[in-house]
């Protein structure tokens, strides 16, 4: 194990018996990689918390304004409809635990901001409540549509390379440069700096030909990444020497670094779907089992999937009655033997 990558939770990470110290005991020169994913959410979060908070609170209730009102939404359906002769799109959300979702909240209200101005303005007037008037100022005031349509393009750039660092597969490489691309400043902050000493073997001179000789050795340009560097640690020279191992084995230790546990919090949602009220008593080898074909089955259904014929032989009674069946061999060997025993005495 090289890395282990996760969120700032202390069973994780704490100093005291947590996940990564019990890991270090074993493995002293592991490295911890705080999930991208968790800390872009972080700093939109805290990013926010500078702005009004009438921001937050417009987003919110222009969410709860519709969503308990069959009558509101009918409303605002006519309005929309006048305007622009379709049906709007729902309004979202924002969540509590993933405040990037927020970005999508702002993206539905500005394009709908007219139509939603409208709609307080009237209700206002018709319902003389105190949210509605509160709203409807809020949407005639253009300061906050400038804060909105300032957040808006900003927060797509972070909720994009946040997707793009929840992807299994991809270019590593590229995603740190998208990273570095969007917020160079914090880089450092996100991702704790390791030193080359912790994945390199040899001396620094060595290491440094090594690097020159692989630039003019001539290795296809084309290959992935991880092909490139397995294709250059396998490489060996005239007198039959890996001569670029140190340098290839440092840089595919540096690739196999996590960098996001996205794929555990997939894991976390398959447990809470499988393992829900109906079923908390599910022991842990049927869980297990049930995840491994969740994950194992990667895209096939019932319908594509084929089973091996060594995997059909398996099914048979013994699984479905497995007491039973031993059961029942014990008793027919032990006729069979009384049998041969009564036949040699007579």
């Amino acid at each position: 194990m090289v890395g282990i990558a996760t969120d700032g939770a202390s069973v994780m990470v704490g100093r005291h018996h947590s996940v990564y110290t019990l890991l270090k005991q074993r493995q002293p020169n592991l490295q911890l990689i705080r999930c991208v994913c968790h800390f872009l959410d972080i700093i939109a979060h805290k990013a926010m918390k500078q702005l009004p908070s009438n921001i937050d609170y417009l987003i919110r209730e222009t969410y709860n304004w519709f969503s308990h009102s069959a009558k509101r939404q009918t409303d605002y359906k006519a309005i929309y409809e006048t305007v622009n002769g379709g049906s709007p799109l729902k309004l979202l959300s924002p969540s509590v635990t993933r405040w990037l979702a927020t970005a999508d909240c702002i993206d539905r209200i500005l394009d709908q901001e007219e139509e939603l101005t409208l709609h307080f303005t009237l209700a206002a007037n018709a319902e003389h409540c105190y949210a509605a008037r509160l709203l409807s100022e809020m949407y005639k005031d253009k300061t906050n549509s400038l804060y909105l349509h300032f957040l808006r393009p900003l927060l797509f750039e972070i909720k994009t390379v946040n997707k793009n660092f929840q992807l299994e597969t991809g270019d590593i490489l590229a995603v740190f440069r998208d990273l570095n691309r969007l917020y160079m400043s914090t880089m450092r902050r996100m991702i704790k700096p390791v030193t080359p000493r912790e994945f390199f073997s040899g001396s620094l001179d060595s290491l440094e030909t090594q690097l020159i000789n692989v630039a003019s050795t001539g290795f296809s340009p084309n290959l992935a990444i991880d092909a490139f560097w397995l294709e250059v640690e396998s490489f060996k020279d005239a007198g039959g020497n890996h001569c670029f191992q140190d340098l290839a084995f440092g840089a595919i230790k540096l690739l196999t670094l996590p960098i996001s546990n996205a794929p555990v919090e997939r894991a976390f949602s398959q447990v809470t779907l499988l393992k829900d009220d109906l079923r908390s008593r599910m022991g842990l080898p049927l869980l297990s089992g049930l995840m491994d074909v969740r994950t194992g089955l990667d895209g096939l259904t019932s319908a594509t999937f084929r089973p091996h014929r060594q995997l059909l032989s398996k099914f048979d009674t013994s699984i479905y009655y497995p007491r039973a069946f031993v059961l029942i061999k014990l008793f027919l060997k032990t006729i069979v033997q009384s049998d041969l025993h009564e036949n040699s005495h007579s």
